[in-house]
Parts: C-alpha cells; sequence; structure tokens
C-alpha cells in the first residue's frame, strides 16, 4: 500500500464519487427524504432492498419469494425482466461512443446553465460556501468606491529604462484553483527561457488536444515526445532568476502576453506565492501589459468588423507564413506574438502605456473581494 500512499496526490483527482451518488440515489428512492423512515421497523429493509437492486438487479425479489416459499406472479416475472433488459440496454450505450458524446454535451449544457446562473445569481453552490460576513453585509451601506481598475494605464517614461518581456504558460486546464502549469517560457527578442513541470494533478482532455501534452508513467510528453522536466519551486525560481538577470536597478521589467492579464499573471503569482517568493518577484516585474487589449486599440477596423482577436486567428491574418501547428507550445507563441506585434507596427511605448502595475491590479483584486 506505501507506494499507493506515497502517490496519492497523482491518484486522488482520478477518483470519482459516481458510485456513491448512484447509490445515495437508490436508498433515497426506498426512502424518500421527505418522509421519516430512520426510525422505523422497515428502515432496515428498504435499505437492503436498496442493496440488492445496487448487487444483483430487479429480479431479486424472485429470489426473495423463492425462500418465502411464495411463487411470484408471471406479470411480476415479467416486468422485472423487462426493467432489467432495460438496465442491460442502458449499460451497453453508456459505454458505446455514442454514450459518450451525449455524455460530454449533457456535462456541456450543465457547466453552461451553471456559468448563466452563477453570473445572473452569483456563487450559490459549491464547497466551503457559508455564510460568513452575512451580518457585516446586512449592516454595511452600499460602497461609492472606483474599481481602481478605472484607472488609467501607465504613461510613458522615457527615464526609465523598461524592460519588455514576453512571457507565456501552458496548464493542466483552465480553473486557476484547481489547475497547473506545465510550461513557462520568456523571451526578450535575444534570451529565451523555457522549462516544462511535470503536473501532479491530471491534463484536461480539451487542453491537452491544444497543447498536445500528455503524461505518462510519470514523464511528461509533448506530441509523443519526451522533454525534460524540473519540480515548480525549480521553475518559477529559475524563472524569477532569468528575470532578474534582466532588470536594472528598480523594478523595471514588464511582462507582456496575449490574454496576461487574465489568464497567465494569476497562474504565475499563485507559484509564487506557494513558495514564498512574490516578494522577490515584485522587486523586478513592474506589471503586466495585455497585448489583447493594445492589439484592439491598435486595429479599430478588426474591432468594427466583429473578427477575432486570439493568437491563432490573427496569425493567420497577418502572418500566414507561420507555422500555426506549433502554437500552443509556450516559447513559439511568444516568439510568433513578438513578430505579430512588430508586424502592425506597435511600439515600445504604446505596450508601456497599455500596462498595468503589479500594486494597481492588486488593488482591483482586493476591490472585487470586497464587493
Amino acid at each position: 500500500m506505501n507506494r499507493y500512499i506515497n502517490s496519492v496526490e497523482k491518484l486522488a483527482p482520478n477518483g470519482s464519487t459516481q458510485q456513491n451518488e448512484s447509490f445515495n440515489h437508490r436508498v433515497a428512492l426506498k426512502c424518500p427524504k421527505s418522509k421519516h423512515f430512520s426510525g422505523s421497523q422497515s428502515f432496515s429493509f428498504r435499505v437492503a432492498a436498496a442493496v440488492n437492486t445496487k448487487n444483483i438487479g430487479y429480479t431479486y425479489i424472485n429470489e426473495v419469494y423463492k425462500k418465502a416459499n411464495f411463487s411470484p406472479t408471471k406479470s411480476n416475472v415479467t416486468y422485472r425482466q423487462i426493467k432489467e433488459q432495460k438496465m442491460a440496454k442502458k449499460k451497453l450505450f453508456e459505454y458505446s461512443p455514442a454514450g459518450k458524446i451525449k455524455r460530454k454535451a449533457l456535462k456541456k449544457s450543465r457547466a453552461s446553465k451553471a456559468s448563466k446562473n452563477k453570473q445572473k445569481e452569483g456563487l450559490t453552490y459549491e464547497s466551503d460556501v457559508g455564510l460568513s460576513g452575512i451580518l457585516e453585509l446586512a449592516i454595511e451601506t452600499p460602497s461609492t468606491s472606483v474599481c481602481p481598475t478605472v484607472l488609467t494605464s501607465y504613461q510613458f517614461d522615457s527615464s526609465i529604462e523598461w524592460k519588455i518581456m514576453y512571457v507565456d504558460t501552458e496548464t493542466t486546464g483552465f480553473s486557476v484553483d484547481k489547475d497547473q502549469v506545465c510550461q513557462i517560457a520568456a523571451y526578450d527578442g535575444e534570451c529565451n527561457f523555457n522549462v516544462h513541470i511535470v503536473p501532479t494533478v491530471s491534463i484536461k482532455l480539451k487542453a491537452s488536444i491544444i497543447t498536445g501534452l500528455t503524461v505518462n508513467n510519470g514523464n511528461l510528453f509533448c506530441r509523443d515526445n519526451k522533454l525534460a522536466t524540473v519540480s515548480r519551486e525549480s521553475a518559477i525560481l529559475q524563472f524569477i532568476e532569468f528575470l532578474e538577470s534582466h532588470k536594472s536597478t528598480e523594478p523595471n521589467i514588464i511582462l507582456v502576453g496575449h490574454n496576461i492579464i487574465k489568464f497567465d499573471a494569476l497562474r504565475i503569482e499563485k507559484l509564487t506565492r506557494q513558495f514564498g517568493l512574490y516578494e522577490r518577484f515584485t522587486q523586478v516585474v513592474y506589471g503586466y501589459s495585455d497585448t489583447l487589449d493594445v492589439l484592439k486599440k491598435k486595429l479599430p477596423e478588426r474591432v468594427q468588423q466583429k473578427l477575432s482577436f486570439s493568437e491563432t486567428n490573427l496569425v493567420k491574418d497577418y502572418l500566414p507564413q507561420e507555422n500555426i501547428v506549433n502554437l500552443h507550445d509556450a516559447l513559439q507563441d511568444i516568439k510568433t506574438l513578438k513578430k505579430l506585434i512588430e508586424y502592425v507596427g506597435v511600439t515600445d511605448k504604446e505596450i508601456i502605456n497599455q500596462s498595468k502595475s503589479l500594486v494597481q491590479l492588486q488593488e482591483a483584486a482586493q476591490f472585487r473581494q470586497q464587493q
């Protein structure tokens, strides 16, 4: 058992409570929650009936009749045989390709519905959701403060020796809380940094299709090519050391990326905090500049035409000679992004003017939590 105990962090994400939930549902059918059966003499028989249905199937009652020296009616036997046939067909369908497609569609539909409800009503059901602070909410008067994100972006100061560093990450999924970083890359036009990390959680199918990353026997692969990897702590430490080798006397590095503020920045800062490196990170980095905002400002006609600003579509339209097959490798992404920025004529001054400082983004996050 020791090898399983030592690998519990890797095995836990693969666990499922589906069988437990299924059995709880069967018990609830025999003992509805709206009735008080736990204090009745029939309770143990009702639970036993649920157990037999789960383990044996609907025909278990025929065996009960035989042991009690009763003869089940023909209609009773026929009814339970039909139920068994339906259950067998259902199981066959569930394991078929059509069944898997249907489950994925239903899951997507539920997720979409939950997302819409969350936007309308806020968070209503999740682990650790409670009523802490409800009294304060009832007493507080509505806040009239202005969210720090409405503050203007940084105004270019030529006296500071700014350093623009393109950065990208690849992850196991799209959740900041549950998923992990698999790759961190940085590029300034001359020097580049690139490390891979074996995640301790499974890589989501959608993320794996996009990035080509998979894990097999504790090794990380990209489209069947085994990658050299380091630990998460070593990766973020090496990343900060790489940035430190490019800084001047004060935090002057602006991290640049496509959708960096909403995606990559959150994951990078989470790693720095996990290993006690956030303060060291702030001594090097001034803030972030999102090329999504920069390009929308630079290409207003594309906004008017409601064309996509995804990196893949931008590269297809402006750099058709580039091989988009290798996009979604973090290092390749930022090298291509830099070419795209230069091709459409975005200057360093425009990138810096669109930047947001770490302090400003932290204040904005605190404001949202207070709301």
